[in-house]
């Protein structure tokens, strides 16, 4: 009969292989036409990464230097086509001026016509050459798809257009309607000044905002009045609330500079419930600037710290709790829930740990993305919801509380640990205790069995209360339209392994007695509905790191599960080796019988003591394992 040990390694084996990671060699032609990676996921919205020329005009025969660059990326497809129909096929041909990282495709017959990656390695710019033909159309524009990882990519993001000389260059003027001027910012914001001459709430804690791959927000008293900076990396827009408690949704103060067709408008609102945000007619900000470049949006206001004639703003004298966020916005206006809408916040947003009077003494300080409760319980969803019950800013209605098992602090205490470690005792460590009685009872049952029992009920109550949490954080069942498709099978996975979870010790209570004829069958039940749970249980966790909400840090939390895995796996595999290794050891023993008594004594007690080194080294790892990621959540 097969091993269910082994079985467990195959079956995990199985489920970890999975598809390819796409196209890791940049081959990937059959995406020429449409510059869609075939990966099977949808492509994200608002690009974060840039094209960039050395010319604004070329005529044919002409070099043109291409630079993509932007966040860390895995691969990419860069062409260029014809700027009046951008649909159409590539056109020119390339140069490349790194060979290591980028190589020549032929998109349709024209040969070296795009660019593509050698390698999955991460990169975060990327430079060739483009080649003007012949019959090169007036306007060019530059086209790139950007993978970040599998199943996260943007597709056919637009670069600059070029044309030939003598052609007329189109242009249109922006009018920003508002009833005090807009100026452009020349330069970025300073942060030498936080904690000094300026209130600074940065995220994270050495944020530059120069940077585009931070959150930055400031505030300076001047007089009666206050000047805001506010920096963030968004395609839609940043903003920031001020609140009397935790939860957003009160009547909380909030100021929005949201990105429209390349400007910058910049808004308050307030915050009634779980409604759209109430902007107001009047306008209350003076020596408004903006920037829109390199996927960062900053702007700057000035707000008078009292505004008695204004009820619905908050006086900046007092102590708030702040919230920083960002989102998308939907093309069109930002009052209606018809046509285009600002959408909730991808993630969790920044809160500060306390209350701060942001016109007080300077200070430098940094906030947390997640709740203790939800730190504890592990991930939520704070997707997008429905125009009539939602808020960009809202903190305690934004929860996605279905049946699902999710990955986080009592989570990998519970699979990582207790779970992990019952079984390697369960499943080698009974030959450890010998067959002599205690208290009437054989040793292993008065050890070994109750070990596994106390480690396996800690782990039910682990995942029960895990599961529990959010509705206390929450105060009842929500549902929220559209979270199960964006969560993926993450949520389904989760719910199975809590129900799994329950039914295994319920199974335990109707064990049969060992000399009894249905004791085999209910040995395979047990350990296979066990083994699913264990495996559902880690595929669960994989899923969920990728869901926004916890964040941990990417690559390092697939390489640490991934760590996690084989180290579990590798284990299992020693210890078969092991007990492989004693059975052939005692067949080879002569056939004198005191001999075979003897030699069987000696090698089970050597085996004895590998197994303990082994257990304990076991229980070492799986603590670093552990330790590891609760110090990331904590500092999410």
């Amino acid at each position: 009969m097969e091993s269910p040990s082994m079985a467990f390694i195959a079956w995990m084996l199985l489920c970890f292989s999975g598809p390819s990671t796409g196209y890791p060699n940049g081959k990937v032609t059959e995406s020429c036409n449409s510059m869609i990676p075939l990966h099977g996921h949808p492509p994200q919205k608002f690009p974060k990464h840039t094209i960039e020329v050395n010319v604004t005009q070329f005529k044919p025969g002409d070099h043109v230097k291409v630079t993509l660059f932007g966040p860390p990326f895995e691969g990419f497809l860069l062409q260029a086509r014809n700027a009046e129909n951008v649909g159409g096929p590539a056109i020119g041909s390339f140069v490349l001026a790194d060979k290591k990282r980028s190589q020549l495709l032929t998109c349709g017959r024209i040969k070296k016509s795009a660019v593509s990656h050698t390698s999955k390695s991460k990169k975060t710019h990327l430079e060739a050459y483009w080649i003007s033909p012949r019959d090169a159309p007036k306007r060019i524009q530059f086209l790139a798809t950007v993978v970040e990882k599998y199943h996260i990519f943007w597709v056919k993001i637009p670069g600059p257009v070029i044309s030939q000389p003598d052609t007329p260059i189109l242009t249109t003027t922006v009018t920003i309607p508002t009833s005090h001027s807009v100026r452009h910012l020349t330069q970025s914001f300073n942060a030498s000044d936080c904690g000094n001459n300026k209130f600074c709430v940065r995220n994270p804690s050495n944020c530059d905002p120069k940077a585009n791959s931070c959150f930055f927000l400031s505030f300076k008293q001047d007089s009666d009045s206050v000047l805001v900076e506010m920096s963030g990396p968004s395609e839609g827009y940043i903003a920031f609330a001020l609140s009397h408690d935790q939860w957003m949704g009160g009547g909380d103060d909030a100021y929005l500079c949201i990105s429209d067709d390349h400007r910058v408008d910049i808004k308050t609102a307030s915050l009634v419930g779980r409604a759209y945000p109430e902007f107001d007619s009047e306008d209350v900000l003076e020596d408004k600037s903006w920037r829109v470049a390199d996927g960062l949006i900053q702007c700057s206001f000035r707000r008078r710290v009292n505004l008695p004639a204004f009820k619905r703003r908050l006086n900046l004298d007092a102590y708030y709790y702040i919230f920083l966020v960002d989102g998308e916005v939907s093309e069109g206006k930002y009052f209606s829930c018809t046509g285009g809408i600002i959408h909730q916040h991808h993630r969790q947003p920044l809160i500060t740990n306390g209350k701060y009077n942001v016109s007080g003494p300077p200070k430098d300080i940094g906030g947390s993305h997640s709740p203790l409760l939800i730190k504890i319980h592990g991930k939520y969803n704070d997707l997008q919801n429905s125009c009539h019950d939602y808020s960009p800013l809202q903190s305690k209605h934004q929860l996605y509380l279905s049946c699902a098992f999710h990955s986080g602090a009592l989570m990998f205490v519970a699979w990582m640990t207790t779970a992990s470690i019952g079984v390697i005792i369960a499943r080698f460590f009974k030959p450890v205790w010998p067959s002599l009685l205690l208290f009437g009872e054989e040793i292993w049952f008065q050890v070994g069995e109750k070990v596994h029992r106390v480690l396996m009920m800690t782990t039910v109550f682990l995942t029960s209360a895990s599961f529990v949490l959010p509705f206390l954080y929450r105060g009842g069942w929500s549902e929220v339209s559209g979270i199960a498709q964006q969560a993926g099978f993450h949520p389904y996975l989760g719910c199975t392994v809590m129900a799994l979870a329950i039914v295994q010790p319920l199974m335990a209570g109707f064990r049969p007695p060992s000399q009894a004829p249905r004791r085999e069958i209910f040995n395979w039940l047990h350990w296979s509905t066990g083994t699913t749970a264990r495996i559902l249980a880690v595929v669960t966790m994989f899923l969920g790191m990728d869901l926004t909400a916890l964040n941990l840090p990417d690559p390092w939390d697939t390489y640490a599960m991934t760590g996690f895995v084989a180290w579990h796996v590798g284990t299992d595999i020693l210890l078969e080796i092991h007990g492989y290794y004693l059975i052939r050891k005692a067949e080879v023993v002569e056939e004198d019988r005191i001999q075979i008594l003897q030699s069987i004594n000696s090698t089970e007690a050597q085996g004895h003591t590998f197994k303990k080194i082994v257990l304990f080294i076991y229980i070492c790892g799986n603590i670093a394992f552990l330790i590891n990621f609760l110090t990331a959540i904590v500092q999410i």
